[in-house]
Parts: C-alpha cells; structure tokens; sequence
C-alpha cells in the first residue's frame, strides 16, 4: 500500500493505491445481446450483481490495453458491459471471440484499486432530506450520518451525467427510494441516496436522490483526462467537515473556476440573433463513456462530413449546427466558409448562398439563415474548424450577443 500524495485542496484526496485481483472472467458464462448495429452488452448471468460488477470493470480495462480494431468504448454498469464498435471496421461476431479472448487471458498485472477520502458537510441546507430519511428508519439524525461515513464504498460504475459515480458499500438500512419527483436543481457537490447507492453529483442539475450533504470536491473537470475524478473500482471513504470548512472550499473552487474560464481562439462570428437552436457540433468523440461523458456530436454527421470535406478539414472539425430556423452573423475576420445540409435560405450580404459551394466572407459583412425550406439541420463549416465544446461540457445554444470562435 502506497501513499501516493493528494490532489488539489478543494478536491478530494487520493491516499492510496493497492492492486488487487478482479476475479476470474474466463470461468463465468458470457452472453452477448446485440442492441444496434454497433454495439453489444456483455452479460454474465450467473454471476451477482457484484461479481458481474467486478468482471465488467476488469474486462474494460483489459480492453484499455488490448484494444481490438473498430472498438470505440466499452462502458461498464452495474452488471454488465456495454461494447460501442465500428461496424466498417469489424463485425459482432469477431468482436465477440476476440472478447472472449480477452476475457479468458489473465491480466497483465493487478489494477489499482485507489482510495479517495472526500470531505463532506452532512446536514443544514444542503442536506435538505437527512431529517425525513433518519425520522423514518427510528434514527437519530447524527445515527444516519455516522453510519453514512462509517462505510467504505465502491465505485461501480458512472452514468446518468458526467462524473456521477454510482457507489455501493451503502449500509442496507440506509437504503432510500428516490423521490416522487425530481427537484429541478441540485448543487454541485450534494452527497445522496437512492435505493442501494449513494453518489455525489458532480455539476448543478435536475435530481431525485436524496440530499443528506455536500463535498466541496471537484469530481468533474472537462481540462482534465480524463475528466472524471473518480473512475470504476475506485474506493470512496468520505470524512466530515463542518459548514464553515465547506464554504470556505467552495469559495476557493469558484475563484479557481472563474480565473480558468478564459475564451478560447479568435472571435470569427458576432451573434445577431441565435435562431431556434444552434451550437457548435463536430463529430461524435468516443472512450469516455467509462467517466459518464457521451459520444455527442453533430445530428446529421453526413452533411457536416461533406461540408469539411469540401473545404479540406478533418472529417469531425466542428461546425454551427442550425435546428429549423438559423442565426444571424456579424463576420469578424476572413475566413472560407460553406453551408450543407438543410436548405434555410440562407442569404450573404443580401444575395443568396448556394449549397455546398465554398466563398470567403470579410470582416464586416452579414450572414443571415432563415427558416428550413427542406430538411431540418444545417451546417455552416469554416475551413480550419470551429472551437468546440470540450468532452463533458454542457451543449450551450447561442444567444444574442455570444461570439464564435475558430
């Protein structure tokens, strides 16, 4: 066992690593379930939920190491693996054997298991329901929260957003059903119970879990690779702070958040006016399903590949994708551009732009996208790209007044 040091102040720290054996794969049943053309969950239906847990993580990591061509993610979840591949590049049924394959060899090494001990402030306003959750088992409050911090939890899988870690380890009689119904906004931070997991959330979002805390940590950062702090198989111990220390960590994370926002590239388009929805979109970006991110990317990937293609870019360099109605454009310096993809009408300092023909617009002059004459998406490439959204970061619709950046 290894002290390995901390990580930042306001995030958690990270005490040790310590390898240990995932169980044997190649002895449990391994079914595959085809659920689209390119991917694939592996199952193992005779082993429990944890045993399965564990055969999922450790077969993700071998296949970290031992790529197999086409395979683009492997993602595990609570008792399964969820496969993401090429089907250009491979078929199911040679995935499948060299799945097996896999499987069945022993790992190289031992993983590391690591170790992070997460401070938390249970109670007060951040921990909306720990009163209700105690009063309802016959507990006292400080009962429930001694119990809480008393365990040691696994991570067994991340989903539902970005850097949300499922946790089990939760003692069986602190076992919560989520709420009736979701509250619009939890705060970033807000440790929680639903049914046999407890998480942290790791951004401000929508929530039905359980509030009994906050950790002022940081357990997403989209700079980060990978951006998720914690990943499957880690262990999570978690250590009491009281609300004075939080505050205090909470205002020295946002000071360092604000003084990293920094725009990034040089401003390209003005925002007149946003249209329906539009945002930057490039193509789909896979092998961070494992910390919760997505693939994304542009809806209608054909029309921004021709539209790169045109203009001599990589195929996934990122575009404005215009929904059924477009923006309006102030052009702030001299670049190539073309438009693919749905017909919205769209007009260059008063003349009409032809589709899927390159031209060079100046600084000053005025693009402007009406409503879909046909189809729904449009795209408006840029030779050389636009700034993109990094992994993880929310889709932000523009809006009057936001600047483009390339």
């Amino acid at each position: 066992m290894a002290a390995v040091g901390s990580l930042a102040a306001d995030r958690a720290v990270l005490s040790e690593t310590r390898g240990e054996a995932a169980g044997d794969i190649g002895k449990m049943k391994v079914d595959f379930q085809d659920v689209s053309e390119g991917s694939v969950l592996v199952e193992f239906p005779d082993a429990g939920q944890g045993d399965a847990n564990r055969a999922a993580v450790a077969l993700a990591e071998r296949l970290t190491t031992r790529r197999p061509r086409g395979l683009l993610d492997a993602i595990p979840g609570a008792r399964a693996l969820f496969i993401v591949f090429d089907p250009a590049a491979t078929d199911r049924e040679s995935l499948s054997r060299r799945l097996r394959r896999i499987g069945e060899q022993p790992a190289s090494s031992p993983p590391d298991s690591r170790l992070f001990r997460i401070p938390v402030a249970y109670g007060g306003e951040t921990g909306l329901d720990l009163p209700l959750l105690a009063r309802e088992r016959g507990m006292d409050p400080e009962d429930l929260v001694r119990r809480h911090a008393a365990a040691e939890y696994t991570v067994a899988f991340l989903g539902f957003s970005p850097g949300f870690a499922y946790l089990t380890g939760l003692p069986p009689e602190l076992a919560s059903a989520r709420r009736d119904s979701p509250r619009p906004r939890v705060p970033a931070g807000s440790v929680a119970i639903g049914g046999e997991f407890t998480a942290i959330y790791p951004t401000e979002s929508p929530g039905g879990w359980r509030l009994i805390g906050r950790s002022p940590a940081r357990f997403f950062d989209p700079a980060a690779n990978p951006p998720a702090l914690l990943r499957p198989g880690d262990r999570v111990r978690f250590e009491r702070i009281d609300g004075e220390e939080l505050e205090r960590r909470l205002e020295r994370t946002s000071t360092r958040e604000k003084a990293s926002a920094a725009v990034e590239g040089d401003p390209l388009f003005g925002t007149i006016s946003p249209g329906l929805f539009t945002s930057a979109q490039g193509g789909p970006r896979f092998g961070l399903g494992a910390s919760g991110v997505p693939a994304g990317g542009a809806m209608d990937l054909a029309s921004l590949h021709r539209g790169n293609a045109i203009l001599g870019n990589p195929r996934r360099a990122a575009a404005l994708e215009m929904t059924l109605s477009g923006p309006e454009l102030r052009v702030f310096a001299d670049a190539l551009v073309c438009v693919t993809g749905a017909d919205l009408q769209a007009r260059w300092n008063g003349t009409a732009v032809t589709m899927e023909i390159p031209f060079e617009v100046k600084a000053g002059d005025h693009l402007v996208f009406g409503h879909a004459k046909s189809g729904a998406r449009a795209y408006l490439c840029v030779q050389g790209g636009l700034v993109e959204r990094r992994p993880g970061e929310p889709v932000r619709r523009l809006a009057r007044g936001d600047v483009v950046a390339q």
